[in-house]
């Protein structure tokens, strides 16, 4: 079962490689800056120990399948699709990277 570290580092690679192929694609905003901030966030949590812990397994699978949903979005309007599926999905990322940093801030918990 892969950890939590895994997840986040699938998820940054993926938003990485992504930002790099949007500058291929038009009509997709800020989208690019979106992921760059977001694989800045995942980026910045990378060592806290919340991610070595099991507490964040499903936070972090989170992040990395919206990834992954970005990524067939993204494929989806290279081939044609509306963008609008990107936008959505997109959303569910940073929605995802946001909770996953709340998280690993561990604020107010107690470890025993």
């Amino acid at each position: 079962m892969p950890q939590g570290q895994e997840y986040v580092a699938e998820a940054l690679v993926l938003c990485q490689k992504m930002a790099e192929q949007l500058s291929t694609l038009e009509g997709l905003g800020k989208a690019k800056e979106r992921l760059v901030a977001v694989a800045d966030l995942l980026q910045a949590m990378e060592g806290r120990f919340f991610l070595r812990s099991k507490l964040c397994l499903p936070f972090a699978r989170r992040c990395k399948e919206e990834a992954e949903r970005v990524e067939t979005a993204l494929a989806a309007v290279s081939a044609g699709a509306a963008p609008a599926s990107v936008e959505e999905a997109l959303r569910a990322l940073e929605l995802a990277a946001h909770t996953l940093d709340e998280r690993s801030q561990m604020q107010g918990m107690a470890i025993t």
